[in-house]
């Protein structure tokens, strides 16, 4: 089923050669009268079409609990559209321009798939799509943030300015739709290992992703952050999650925590505390990435306050680079160029303090000393 009447020719006449018998439409009305005759074991539909529209002409198939596969064929290549076909049942959904040789190798696969093969297939295509969302989200950012750094003064920074934020609030909507889908997703995950190690990596991914947009916001000075109280050893333990798996296979990562700081709180925004560890870890990766090494992050308290630190056995920070560290924006070949001038502001509007202590040889240490809050209430 596809309003082009070319496309719907090649395609028909593809599939025919492989010795499939075929029935066709060119508008969704016409496709759900032509189903509703022939009672067919797989529609293959375009999204956008004439009258019913491919969602809508799914949904009227899915009530006839029939055991007909589906698989969308769309050049309307947004993420949500796939996510919500696959979540809804959909057997694949295959981007145009479309291969010839993919499209039968998909259609001879979505008739060999037992009920759970099917439901795993869906989740790991959802994965596959979320993890291209992120990929895109993430040189969107690094775009902006290239363009905000080249921004000229007056109403042209103003401009910059303005398109960084509409992107940025809409990137924030695009995570609750993805949100959305991970709850869904939920039940899935214990079905089977494989499901349950693709979950994960979506829970992380989107994390570190809503991570860098807070980043991204708090660069541009947009969009208050909001404070609550945090359980600081909880958002130690997350940050393991999510570090521990990005790191090179030659870096190993040690992680230390004094039993003082059981219970303990802070109040802060989670996003942008968990960026700025990220930000400390990220670099000690860059400085370790070469030769390997040992990463080690520590959480302790005394006298009121939290300290956490992450240090690396590199070759320590080059004396000509330490007076501006916390004063400039450091552009990088990794990441986003944000620096630590962004980790030292978001420190500082936490009243806390980042620290360094670093010598030649003998490795760098930052630290972030934070006041605890548990006599506060979060708002």
């Amino acid at each position: 089923m596809d309003d082009d009447l070319q496309i719907l020719e090649i395609l028909s006449d593809v599939l025919e050669q492989k010795g499939y018998a075929l029935v066709s439409a060119t508008d969704g009305q016409s496709a759900w009268e032509e189903f509703k005759r022939s009672k067919p074991d797989l529609v293959l539909t375009d999204l956008i079409m004439p009258g019913l529209n491919g969602m809508e002409l799914f949904g009227l198939i899915r009530k006839e609990k029939l055991s007909t596969r589906v698989i969308f064929l769309t050049g309307y290549g947004t993420f949500k559209g796939a996510i919500e076909a696959l979540r809804l049942g959909a057997d694949d959904y295959l981007l145009k321009p479309i291969k010839f040789d993919d499209l039968l190798h998909n259609v001879q696969k979505v008739f060999c798939r037992t009920p759970l093969e099917r439901e795993n297939y869906r989740y790991r295509k959802i994965a596959s799509f979320l993890a291209e969302e992120n990929e895109r989200l993430e040189r969107e950012i690094a775009k902006l943030s290239e363009r905000q750094q080249d921004r000229v003064a007056g109403k042209e920074a103003d401009k910059y300015r303005a398109i960084c934020g509409f992107v940025a609030h809409n990137m924030n909507g695009e995570f609750l739709h993805i949100g959305h889908s991970i709850k869904e997703l939920r039940e899935l995950a214990g079905m089977s290992p494989d499901i349950q190690e693709e979950y994960d990596m979506i829970e992380r991914s989107v994390a570190y992703s809503q991570i860098l947009l807070r980043r991204l916001l708090d660069y541009l000075d947009m969009g208050k952050a909001q404070q609550k109280l945090i359980d600081i050893l909880e958002l130690f333990r997350r940050i393991e999650l999510l570090a521990r798996p990005r790191l090179p296979s030659s870096i190993k990562l040690h992680i230390t925590i004094d039993q003082s700081v059981k219970k303990q709180m802070v109040y802060a925004n989670t996003e942008q505390l968990m960026g700025v560890l990220l930000e400390l870890i990220d670099n000690a990766v860059n400085v370790l990435r070469k030769k390997g090494g040992t990463i080690e992050l520590k959480l302790e308290g005394s006298n009121g306050e939290i300290g956490m630190s992450v240090r690396d056995d590199g070759p320590g920070i080059p004396v000509k680079l330490r007076k501006n560290l916390f004063k400039k924006q450091v552009s990088t070949k990794r990441g986003l160029g944000l620096g630590l001038f962004l980790c030292d502001k978001v420190v500082s509007a936490l009243g806390g303090k980042l620290n360094l202590q670093t010598a030649s040889g003998q490795g760098t240490t930052f630290t972030i000393l934070l006041p605890t809050a548990n006599d506060k209430k979060g708002c």
